[in-house]
């Protein structure tokens, strides 16, 4: 709590306060600058070099794929990628809960030219302080694709992962 006021009325007492500061947002957005290759026919975890809105230290440079939960609650937790041009098949990503619970995964099916764009997000859960989250891609074809930090202004299709609170 980081104020508190307090009311009686007789014998009962009541606590009125903030939970959470305010004056900080807790949405914070990892994403890559750079290309990254993703191998074919396994999972990839995305390694991010960039963080913003992160008020509350949810990306660690040590921890680079990860966004580590701040505050117990409830979360969105939302991915996107733009994949390069290759062959066809099948491209995914997914979020996974703390390296193994798979809580969010979408797939397009790809046929060759223009890059495709994959976007998941969570529905509402319930993450406990200290709990991450990490984005993971794979390919069906054989060749290594790229996830790709679009310079075409598309600023928003860096490979990115943003965890979004909803409250307790």
């Amino acid at each position: 709590v980081c104020s508190s006021d307090l009311l009686s009325s007789g014998a009962d007492v009541v606590g009125i306060g903030m939970v959470a500061d305010t004056s900080r947002t807790l949405s914070p957005k990892a994403y890559r600058t750079t290309l990254q290759s993703i191998t074919s026919g396994s999972d990839n975890t995305v390694i991010f070099d960039a963080v913003e809105n992160d008020d509350w230290g949810c990306w660690d440079v040590s921890h680079p794929s990860r966004l580590t939960v701040p505050v117990t609650g409830r979360y969105l937790v939302q991915a996107q990628a733009k994949w390069g041009d290759g062959a066809s098949g099948t491209r995914q990503i997914s979020i996974k809960m703390n390296g193994t619970q798979e809580i969010a995964y979408a797939n397009n099916a790809k046929a060759t030219g223009h890059g495709s764009h994959t976007s998941v997000m969570s529905p509402p859960v319930t993450l406990t302080k200290d709990d991450y989250v990490e984005m993971l891609a794979y390919s069906t074809t054989n060749l290594d694709l790229i996830v790709t930090a679009d310079g075409d202004n598309y600023v928003g299709w860096f490979p990115s992962m943003s965890l979004i609170y909803l409250g307790s």
